[in-house]
């Protein structure tokens, strides 16, 4: 299994190259890119399963495992 994490500096990223998302909302802008990677990940056939998480979900994660 193999994760993929996205974290805020993804978003900023995505404002600073794409001028058409500088003003979205960040709630917005998460869903647009979990979507495109999303895709990204089926289109590549990985041989193993790929999760993709945000920072915050891992965060979440980690808290509720008792391992932060």
């Amino acid at each position: 299994m193999g994760i993929l994490v996205l974290g805020k500096e993804n978003l900023d990223a995505l404002r600073k190259y794409a001028q058409i998302h500088q003003k979205k909302e960040d709630e917005k802008l998460w869903d647009f890119l979990l979507e495109k990677v999303r895709l990204w990940v089926n289109e590549a056939h990985p041989k193993t399963r790929i999760v993709i998480m945000t920072e915050d979900e891992i965060r979440e994660w980690a808290k509720r495992e008792s391992i932060e």
